[in-house]
């Protein structure tokens, strides 16, 4: 977490803080409201709202505490939304400039549009962890303590132990469907990332496609790879609707478990027929956000899969050539110095051109001139540093290349 933490600004930080703690009074008065409602329903059966005007009063406050539940909820989910869009743009600009810095031989073994595609869902991911963070898990935790407390104080202690056995197994089933899963969640995140770079590398080469009149063949080439992602998803739906169901099951268990409960102690006088509604009400106020732990679960195990690619972006340093301080100042040649230079490919472990000693003359046009092959492109590549050299030595106007920022 701490990793995701640092490539938040600040300011996001203190707005997130903000929308927890608008969860936190949202969730005292969400457990307040069923409370509320149970006793007035036990009054009004015993009698004791007597006048229109206490009635009124008790139906105001309890309608006043309902309304501004749903409105903290309507208004931290709002307000999230507002903080993630700025997020989103704060971090797209950071990883574009760290993109665009990062060495060459990252890019290397990539289809086009692959890194693209990566960052754009380690974007949403990174997202969607602070929605589920924020409007999911601190809500989930908060409604389900504030639930308890109000089921202890307002019922016997045996109620507290059947929702306090079922918050824990429905949270088991659910974090044992999701790490069942994690393989093949990885799995489809790869292969759509894959299939994105497959089609950029098609629409890149359309004029060809169409010269040869071979969109049918383009689109049998890809066909393989969409079956594939669809069997897959099928396969990991199948598997999570049968958890699904456990899950249902095991809610209208408990929910059943309370009910004879209820009526057991009613019957020995231990209860009132207002803490059975007072129960119910805070059992539903239970079950819907713990009904959506399977799916926040499932979109924090999805979400963090595809973060990865921000924190690896964030890790990584950038090409050494931006490292460099050095000024352009008292530059005291015009020529460009090529001695004894062999130019690789960016991981450096292929040669591919050598150049014994060549002097480009300054201030005047040159034009490179040989068959396809002979290494015009590796030499340009090599003096702007897109391609590194492993021997050798390039004076650029008087001055080591090394020695030189890029710009």
């Amino acid at each position: 977490m701490s990793k995701y933490l640092s490539i938040m600004s600040n300011k996001t930080k203190w707005k997130c803080v903000g929308v927890i703690t608008l969860a936190f009074v949202g969730s005292l008065l969400a457990s307040e409201w069923p409370v509320r409602l149970g006793k007035l329903y036990t009054n009004i059966s015993n009698g004791t709202v007597s006048t229109i005007t206490q009635g009124a009063l008790a139906v105001m406050t309890f309608g006043l505490i309902y309304l501004a539940a749903e409105c903290i909820a309507i208004i931290r989910r709002v307000t999230l939304d507002c903080i993630i869009a700025s997020h989103e743009s704060e971090i797209r600009e950071y990883s574009i400039e760290k993109l665009l810095k990062m060495p060459v031989a990252y890019y290397s073994g990539c289809l086009s549009g692959e890194k693209t595609a990566q960052l754009n869902q380690g974007v949403a991911g990174f997202s969607q962890l602070i929605k589920i963070m924020c409007n999911d898990v601190f809500a989930t935790v908060l409604t389900a303590v504030c639930t308890l407390v109000q089921v202890f104080l307002n019922a016997p202690g045996i109620m507290v132990g059947i929702m306090l056995v079922y918050l824990g197994l429905t949270i088991a089933i659910s974090a044992f469907q999701i790490r069942s899963q994690n393989g093949i969640r990885e799995n489809i995140v790869g292969q759509k990332n894959a299939l994105d770079g497959q089609i950029c590398q098609s629409i890149s080469n359309l004029e060809l496609i169409r010269g040869m009149n071979a969109e049918e063949y383009e689109k049998k080439r890809l066909i393989p790879s969409i079956l594939n992602i669809g069997r897959t998803e099928k396969k990991h739906h199948r598997y999570m609707g049968a958890f699904d169901c456990l899950k249902q099951l095991c809610k209208i268990s408990f929910q059943v478990m309370l009910l004879v409960a209820s009526i057991l102690l009613i019957s020995n006088g231990k209860m009132s027929a207002g803490s059975v509604i007072t129960v119910c009400l805070l059992f539903q106020q239970l079950v819907k956000p713990i009904d959506e732990v399977y799916r926040f679960m499932d979109e924090t195990a999805s979400s963090v899969i595809k973060a990865k690619v921000l924190l690896e972006v964030a890790a990584s340093p950038s090409d050494e050539v931006f490292d460099i301080h050095s000024t352009n100042a008292d530059l005291s040649e015009n020529d460009i110095r090529v001695k004894d230079v062999v130019v690789t490919n960016p991981e450096k472990n292929i040669s591919l051109a050598r150049y014994e000693d060549m002097v480009i003359p300054g201030g005047k046009v040159i034009a490179l001139k040989g068959p396809n092959g002979c290494g015009k492109s590796s030499l340009v590549r090599c003096l702007n540093r897109y391609y590194p050299h492993t021997q050798g030595k390039i004076t650029l106007f008087g001055k080591d290349q090394e020695l030189l920022r890029l710009q």
